[in-house]
């Protein structure tokens, strides 16, 4: 089937977005293909691209140019995916694989959890060639364990039911996998998104280098940041909310030996108060929260939590130490991010210096036309005065 683009629809294909709005379509779209051509208004196919069931989003771009799309094709893009995360990552055993359209497969994720696979489908093209994808995955990696993560709040912008589940090898979704030299026990199958935070990978790795004294892991979810920085510091707290998150990273700090790191259920909100109250010092603090603003609507108050958290922040860190914030709001650019920090340390009357600025880890890769897939910010402050 061929669907013809208007001029301002084909000038943003051909500028490289993969999204497809309605408003960029001359025709109708048959929603019961998988794929359709793209043409310009003249007849010439641009593109091939999947169908989407979202009403935002229509099609989504697979590949330009007039040469058909296949299977085939798929299979050597995720071949190429992981040729190129083995070369980023040489000995590795956990890492993205697949990153939607910044890797030209757009709605689909693959991670890596040791001899784990788990696979993130977001768009209706997966869910009907579901089978044919799963062929392609147990090929290329030849896992002992294979994982459908459909449980993701993007499947809901495209009417799409959420599951999640085993579809080859042992049913438990418990899956050990290291970073560098600290290992972690994880659930593929019930934590969080595929089962870690593997886009703060590079990060976390570069606070354990970084690392001294007393640190504070404010919300440490499975302990990423606290446990790289256990090799270096003299003490780690690391504190989060949930009892289950609190629990597994206490789990992983046995896994690992350390007895220099301890964990708590806490609020992080109300502990970094009252150790600004208390007069409670720290080398180092990490804020690494959930994310606060997942769509613009909540943007208001995101700012303020962002900044409440990073005036205490650099409140409690003792001249010479470091604060590493961080924000995985998509909605929240790096300069708005930046923003906030900046009225946090003037609220907080600390003279610092901005010492790194970071992102998502190498194997979350950014569409340079999806300004969505660069959401991650981590920056690194060390506070002088």
């Amino acid at each position: 089937m061929k669907v013809r683009l208007t001029a301002s629809g084909f000038r943003r294909v051909a500028a490289g977005n993969p999204w497809v709005k309605r408003e960029h379509v001359a025709d109708e779209i048959d929603r019961t293909a998988d794929t359709v051509e793209l043409t310009r208004v003249d007849g010439r196919v641009v593109a091939t691209a999947a169908v989407a069931a979202g009403e935002r989003i229509a099609l989504r771009v697979l590949m330009r140019g007039d040469a058909p799309w296949s299977l085939a094709q798929l299979e050597a893009r995720v071949r190429e995916c992981a040729a190129w995360r083995a070369r980023l990552f040489p000995g590795a055993d956990a890492y993205r694989v697949v990153s939607g359209e910044a890797d030209g497969i757009p709605g689909l994720f693959i991670d890596r959890f040791a001899d784990t696979v788990v696979v993130q489908a977001l768009t209706l093209i997966w869910d009907r060639r579901i089978g044919d994808l799963l062929d392609v995955v147990r090929r290329v990696f030849d896992p002992t364990r294979v994982v459908l993560r459909n449980d993701g709040s993007g499947r809901d912008f495209e009417g799409l039911p959420r599951e999640r589940r085993v579809v080859f090898g042992e049913s438990s979704g418990e899956a050990v996998f290291s970073e560098g030299a600290v290992r972690f026990s994880t659930n593929v199958l019930t934590d969080a998104k595929t089962g870690a935070f593997l886009d703060q990978r590079e990060n976390h790795l570069r606070v354990g280098e970084l690392a001294f004294g007393d640190v504070l892991d404010a919300f440490t979810y499975h302990g990423g940041f606290a446990l790289h920085a256990a090799a270096r510091a003299r003490t780690v707290l690391a504190l989060d909310e949930r009892r289950e998150n609190a629990e597994a990273a206490a789990r992983n700090v046995v896994l690992n030996g350390f007895r220099n790191v301890k964990v708590e259920t806490a609020n992080a909100f109300d502990r970094l108060r009252a150790y600004e109250r208390n007069g409670d010092r720290f080398d180092v603090v990490v804020l690494d929260p959930p994310g606060l603003a997942k769509r613009h609507a909540g943007i208001d108050a995101a700012l303020r939590a962002y900044r409440e958290i990073n005036l205490r922040a650099f409140r409690i860190v003792q001249p010479g130490g470091l604060v590493v914030t961080c924000s995985c709001s998509g909605s929240l650019s790096a300069h708005g991010f930046a923003e906030v920090v900046r009225d946090a340390i003037l609220g907080a009357h600390r003279e610092v210096q901005l010492v790194e600025r970071r992102g998502a880890s190498r194997d979350h890769p950014v569409h340079p036309m999806l300004t969505e897939t660069d959401y991650l910010k981590c920056f690194i402050y060390r506070v002088l005065r």
